[in-house]
Formats: structure tokens, sequence, C-alpha cells
């Protein structure tokens, strides 16, 4: 007798989950839907845009109001151990593998110029 009930509820919760399935596929057709006529408003007057679904992966946090802004001209690039004009970091050389100075004719590739 308790497994018939037990059997009972376990088929309730399929039947709900599936329904909750069913209800955020629609919200999401319907918030999809609005954010399409968003971006088609907005490529009306000049500005374009894509809409992306994204992997899933962690949100990244905002940044703070209060947090300090990076700027690359504030010194040397850790990696290349020189200032250029324009200004560059470390993050110049994301592409790098492994990290090293860049070579003069990279700075020029970069339309850069080594300071000092």
């Amino acid at each position: 007798m308790a497994q018939s009930g037990t059997t009972s509820v376990i088929a309730e919760i399929r039947a709900l989950e599936k329904r909750k399935a069913e209800l955020l596929e629609a919200a999401k057709a319907e918030a999809l839907k609005q954010a399409q006529d968003a971006i088609a408003n907005l490529a009306e007057i000049g500005f374009l845009y894509r809409l992306i679904e994204d992997s899933g992966g962690p949100a990244r946090p905002a940044a703070s109001p209060s947090a300090p802004k990076r700027r690359a001209g504030e010194g040397p690039c850790p990696i290349c151990g020189f200032k250029t004009d324009p200004p560059h970091d470390g993050r110049a050389h994301r592409g790098q593998s492994p990290k090293a100075p860049f070579k003069p004719e990279e700075l020029s590739e970069r339309g850069l110029s080594k300071l000092g």
C-alpha cells in the first residue's frame, strides 16, 4: 500500500517538473522576443547590437563603483619592464606563450614606441 502512494507522489513530481520546464521555455521565448524587438528598434536608429546566449558559466561580478580603475600608463609593463607610447601593460601580452618582452618589430606592429 505504501508503494502505490509513493509511486503516485513520484508521478506527480515528474508531472510538475515537466510543467515547470514548459513554463520556463514559454517565459524564455517571450523574453527573447521582447529582446529581439528591442534590438530591432535600436538598429532602426543606428545602434547595432547582437544577442547571444551565454554558455552558462559562472556570472562575472560587476566591478564596484569605488574600485580603482586600471590604467595602462601608470608604470612600466610588468612583462616588458619599460613604458611605451601609447602605454600598454601585461594585458597586451595575453596572446603570448610564454610571456616575453615585445621585440622592436612587435612594438611597431602594435603602433607602440619604447620610452626610456
